[in-house]
């Protein structure tokens, strides 16, 4: 049987980094992140102001969706979701893989050091891996490396996300849990996939 594979988390969890290992890994996968979609929007178009940005991501979330079930009416095997998924995506992914008769298994990346995640995630954001629009509320694609790195995080906002555990409340089918410790972490989670 087919399956989707739902990986969540708050910022900094590594469901990047575990999205793309197994997206090498495992054969016949395809790969479909919500920041990627958001970033293709926002060198297509950019963005002048908050308003437009809400309504970008709107549309990112449209096109993502529609990108999901494509991807199910096209019976890809593996179907690899990464992004922090709140509650509200959850009848979705159920309706669409009752639909296209996925397994699903979730998986959700746990942060257990607050503060040592916090400083991953501000390094990350002033990184060349982080695209500048995600933190601005004005973006022109045709300047896009001329956009300085800035922190613009908020740590309480953020520190209530990982207490609430907002990020892990999905599961779907099997759940996993992914504690971004190492290597072997990566290939752990790699053999619980396999063996469902």
């Amino acid at each position: 049987m087919n399956k989707l594979i739902i990986i969540t988390g708050m910022a900094g969890s590594g469901k990047t980094t575990l999205a793309r290992f197994l997206n090498e890994k495992i054969e016949n996968s395809v790969l479909l992140s919500l920041d990627q979609v958001k970033e293709a929007n926002f060198d297509t178009i950019g963005v002048k102001d908050k308003e437009q940005k809400k309504d970008l991501n709107k549309i990112s979330n449209s096109v993502f969706i529609n990108l999901l079930e494509e991807s199910m009416k096209r019976k890809d095997k593996n179907i690899i979701i990464e992004y922090p998924f709140s509650l509200k995506w959850k009848s979705t992914f159920q309706n669409f893989s009752e639909k296209y008769n996925y397994k699903v298994i979730t998986i959700n990346a746990i942060v257990h050091d607050f503060d040592e995640n916090w400083n991953r995630i501000l390094k990350r954001d002033l990184s060349d891996e982080r695209h500048p629009a995600h933190e601005l509320n004005s973006y022109n694609p045709l300047y896009k490396n001329e956009y300085e790195k800035v922190e613009n995080q908020d740590y309480s906002k953020l520190k209530e996300e990982n207490d609430t555990k907002k990020y892990q409340k999905i599961n779907l089918g099997k759940i996993i849990e992914f504690h971004n410790e190492n290597e072997q972490s990566l290939e752990r989670i790699l053999k619980k996939i396999e063996e469902y």
